[in-house]
């Protein structure tokens, strides 16, 4: 009898393993497919797009998803750096536009996915026209560039009369306690 329970406990938890298993793998919303593109704008003065085109896995256009773009940076180490999000048209294209400091960028779009569509992710190395690129000019952050090589010691006289005031200070501070009486003369013997 109890060896039939077992029997009967370990068929029951086999099946409800299956059936859970199989409802998981129904359950996970099919992928949809991601692709990134360059779109250079038609005037100078206008920045070029970013745009990612969403598409169900049977070819249609998917609208009003939210697409994140990121592009790979060696700022603070290497990594992803976020760009910003568009959400997808009824074309299923999102668009963000983009100023180029540099002639290549690796460019990561993704799509975190909701209750239909899984999520995706697609990394892409786009070129800019160098005409487009926008190259940053090194300047000198304190804007005290004239003051260079004057400042150190500017700084140095500054650090060094404060340290002199302090240690007047503290001997005026002394010599009057000792007139008024406070510290005795000579071998701390009292008066």
């Amino acid at each position: 009898m109890i060896r039939r329970r077992g029997l009967l406990a370990s068929f029951v938890a086999t099946v409800v393993f299956v059936l859970v298993v199989a409802l998981a793998a129904q359950a996970q919303p099919p992928s949809p497919t991601l692709s990134i593109s360059l779109e250079p704008s038609s005037r100078a003065e206008l920045a070029d797009l970013l745009t990612a085109r969403l598409t169900a896995p049977e070819g249609g256009p998917i609208s009003e998803a939210r697409i994140v773009f990121w592009i790979r940076s060696e700022l603070f180490g290497e990594r992803y750096a976020f760009v910003g999000e568009s959400p997808t048209d009824s074309s299923g294209v999102a668009r963000l536009p983009f100023v180029p400091h540099q002639d290549t960028y690796e460019v990561r779009a993704t799509f975190d996915g909701d209750e239909v569509w899984g999520s995706v992710e697609t990394i892409r190395q786009i070129e800019f026209s160098p005409s487009r690129v926008i190259r940053y000019e090194p300047t000198d952050p304190t804007q005290l560039g004239s003051l260079r090589f004057v400042m150190p010691r500017i700084m140095g006289i500054v650090v060094g009369l404060i340290w002199a005031a302090l240690l007047a200070l503290a001997f005026f501070t002394l010599r009057s306690i000792k007139r008024l009486g406070s510290i005795p003369d000579g071998g701390g013997a009292d008066r």
